[in-house]
């Protein structure tokens, strides 16, 4: 029936809501642990430190903005559910389109009664109504806990400046250590040619003296 059909679904978004948020809780708890740097990685200036902690950030940053779009689902979730219980006129008011006539039957004795149908119609809209309100209860629950968690991931997030600005930085650094060490090589390069240069010419200086030296000597001889 409708009903049912409706009440399948709604337990599904349910189970499938606070799946989610137990995932968004486990992941944030993650984040921290991850952020717990065991022994000399924890040094504030070590670079074992920056690099966690950049990755902590940046992966805090990712997980805020589906937070954000997670709960901007339920919210819509939730509206759907009020705009839909306005539709049928909500609680025990819309189960009155259910009974038939107005009046429903008269009894043997001229009072007015319900028959088994209306009546068992009317404990399920009642059944459902509970439910619903129930889901709602639940719902509002879980986005006051996801906005728990987008406090506590906006506190990793502008710790000490944002992501962007310390990865920004320490790329800047990274960059200019890197061409610090290329000039390093060039010159070293440059150094060590000078160095074979100067070595060929003092081997020719000495192979020209000791030529020069012989030629003498074989002029005295003969």
């Amino acid at each position: 029936t409708r009903f049912d059909d409706g009440g399948g679904e709604d337990a599904a978004v349910e189970v499938a809501t606070q799946h989610i948020t137990r995932l968004f809780r486990a992941c944030e708890a993650q984040l921290r642990a991850f952020g717990a740097a065991p022994g000399e990685e924890a040094r504030a200036g070590s670079a074992h430190e920056r690099v966690r902690r950049n990755v902590q950030k940046t992966l805090a940053v990712e997980l805020q903005r589906l937070s954000v779009q997670f709960r901007k689902q339920q919210k819509a979730y939730l509206a759907q559910l009020k705009a839909r219980d306005a539709r049928g006129g909500g609680g025990l008011g819309g189960a009155e389109g259910l009974l038939g006539s107005p009046g429903g039957r008269r009894g043997e004795e001229g009072d007015p009664g319900f028959s088994d149908v209306q009546a068992m119609r009317v404990s399920t809209a009642s059944a459902l109504a509970q439910e619903r309100d129930r889901e709602v209860a639940r719902i509002v629950a879980s986005i006051g806990d996801l906005a728990q968690v987008m406090k506590d991931l906006s506190v990793l997030v502008i710790d000490q400046g944002t992501v962007l600005d310390r990865i920004d930085y320490n790329m800047e650094t990274a960059a200019a250590s890197v061409e610090e060490g290329v000039r390093n090589l060039q010159q070293a390069e440059k150094t060590q040619r000078r160095g074979v240069a100067a070595m060929c010419v003092m081997l020719l200086v000495v192979a020209v003296v000791v030529l020069f030296l012989m030629l003498l000597l074989k002029i005295a001889l003969f």
